[in-house]
Formats: structure tokens, sequence, C-alpha cells
């Protein structure tokens, strides 16, 4: 039965110590259309080191995208890595820091990429795009930690 708009996997498939964890750990300071952040990056890096030294993520299943390297399609495209990794043992932490912004028109946040100019909507990332995504991924345990304006819509409008 879904549950706030998001399936939940099949929990009798998970065998406990015999999955991964994994990471996509995305941070942008240096945008090139929006303001400069001063933290983001640095927390991201933060975050994901923490997890290696503390919380047994191995750094070769961390998939870092910093600045110029978090562009639309590089996120999408480790979405789709992950989605052919991933098994019902694993668990992923997703973590962005960056910009957001809200459509009051159509009520619905974005991420907003390196890359994304600001008079157009078609380079933010929709948090319904992004939510399609990792509703196909197959893990035991995925959480979103989100540090970006208007990160709260992500889960605010599902039914």
């Amino acid at each position: 039965m879904p549950i706030r708009g998001l399936d939940l996997p099949d929990f009798t498939a998970y065998e406990p110590g015999k999955g991964q964890n994994y990471l996509l750990c995305i941070g942008i300071d240096d945008y090139q259309h929006w303001p400069r952040l001063h933290n983001a990056v640095q927390d991201a890096r933060a975050f994901a080191e923490t997890l290696c030294q503390q919380y047994q993520f191995e750094p070769v299943q961390v998939k870092a995208l910093y600045n110029e390297a978090a562009t639309e399609r590089a996120i999408y495209q480790a979405l789709r890595e992950f989605k052919q990794l991933l098994t019902p043992q694993d668990n992923l932490v997703l973590y962005f820091s960056g910009h957001g912004h809200y459509d009051p028109d159509f009520k619905e946040g974005h991420w907003i990429p390196v890359d994304a100019r600001r008079d157009n909507e078609g380079d933010f990332l929709s948090n319904a795009n992004i939510l399609k995504r990792i509703d196909a991924l197959e893990a035991h345990h995925i959480l979103l930690v989100i540090d970006s304006c208007f990160s709260g819509s992500l889960l605010s409008n599902l039914r």
C-alpha cells in the first residue's frame, strides 16, 4: 500500500548484514547563473567524511558531485547508476546542498543544478522528477538530506 504517495519496498526480501551503504552527495557553491553559496560544498564534504569515518560507508561507494560536476545531466545519470546498482539489501543516502526554487503557480519545489539558468525552469530538477526516480530505486532504506530553500516542498504535496 502506498504511503504518502511513495511505494514501500518489499521488506521481506531484506537479509540483515548482506547490503551495502551508498551515498550520493551533491554540493554546489559556484553556480553559473545563480548567486554563489559559501558552505554547500564544505557541508557536503563533511557529511560524506562523517559517514565514511563513523557509519560504515566505504569511499568507493560514495558518488560525489561538487560544483561544476553537479549538472542536471550528471545528477540524473547518478540516480540512473544507483537504479542499476542497488539491491533490496542496500541503503542509499542522498544529500543535496545548494539552491532551491519554489514555483507558486504549480506549487512545486525544485533543486537547482550548477548550470541552471535563472529564467528557465526547464533547467531545474523538479521535486516530482526527483521523487519519481527515488521511488524507482530498490533499496532497503533511502534517506534524503536536503539543505536548500523550499526543500520542505519535496514531500508536502504528496497524497
